[in-house]
């Protein structure tokens, strides 16, 4: 059977849009360790539905990530922003999680309201066959800002995880938007 170039190229294109398309978050994930009681802290794992990076002038980064999950109340939408403002210089920068390299937002918002939680962190991000890996660890979280009945269920926390953002600056523009605006009202 003869194979035709143009049909193979053009399940190439698609097959390559899909896994564009899906790559953005597969697998990305965040553990959030609350210390509401400090004897008896719980465990939160989330996974981002979309996640996306844009490089700055000065090669800082800033990530994007958002997450929906539906509850009894309805649906809760999870937002964070990431602005990694180090650059490390392989085989040179050495790499301690001690260190601050990174300003972390997260907000949780639904129905009743919203509440953001800030603070710093070791975050540390690799490039890999293309694409981008961010790991996400030590980074320390306590509520700033709380509107409506929302319950602050996290208290202080800590952040670690793993992200797989793709490359796409509107898409990020447009998440570090939702978050500030949810985060305003």
């Amino acid at each position: 059977m003869k194979s035709n170039p143009r049909r193979a190229g053009r399940v190439s294109l698609v097959l390559a849009a899909l896994a564009g398309a899906t790559m953005g978050c597969q697998h990305s994930s965040l553990e959030l360790i609350s210390y509401q009681d400090p004897y008896f802290p719980e465990r939160y794992l989330w996974s981002l539905d979309t996640c996306a990076y844009r490089e700055g002038p000065s090669g800082d980064l800033h990530i994007a990530g958002r997450g929906e999950r539906k509850t009894d109340t309805g649906i809760t939408t999870q937002l964070l922003h990431i602005y990694v403002f180090w650059k490390p210089w392989p085989g040179k920068t050495p790499a301690d999680e001690t260190t601050t390299t990174a300003l972390v937002t997260y907000a949780v918002a639904n129905e009743q309201g919203v509440a953001v939680y800030r603070g710093t962190g070791f975050v540390f991000p690799r490039r890999r066959g293309g694409g981008l890996q961010v790991e996400v660890g030590a980074a320390r979280l306590h509520l700033t800002s709380r509107r409506g009945d929302i319950p602050d269920t996290l208290g202080d926390a800590r952040v670690s995880g793993r992200l797989y953002p793709r490359a796409d600056a509107g898409r990020t523009a447009d998440l570090m938007r939702e978050l500030e605006l949810r985060a305003a009202r």
